[in-house]
This record gives C-alpha cells, sequence and structure tokens, in this order.
C-alpha cells in the first residue's frame, strides 16, 4: 500500500524540478481559508467582532 496523500506529496517535492511550481500546482488537504466561502465568511465576522 502506498503512503497516503503526504507522502506522494512529500515524494513529488523532493523529486521536483521547481518547488514553487509543484506546491502552486499539487496543493493536498484542505482548500486555504478564504472569505469566499460562507461558513468562511461568518468564521472571519466572528473573529472580527472579538479583535
Amino acid at each position: 500500500a502506498k503512503g497516503g496523500e503526504l507522502r506522494d506529496f512529500l515524494e513529488g517535492l523532493a523529486k521536483a524540478d521547481d518547488i514553487r511550481d509543484y506546491v502552486r500546482e499539487k496543493s493536498i488537504g484542505r482548500p486555504a481559508v478564504t472569505t469566499i466561502n460562507d461558513d468562511n465568511y461568518r468564521y472571519f465576522e466572528a473573529k472580527n467582532s472579538v479583535s
């Protein structure tokens, strides 16, 4: 069995000619938190109301 998503990512990263391009094209895990998603927008509103 393969080692999973993280292992595959790290093996590819080790072999990559251009690390920045590899990371940009082969992101893993959850997408970045942005205000585009309604749930994330509510999070930012709640966070900003406490700050």
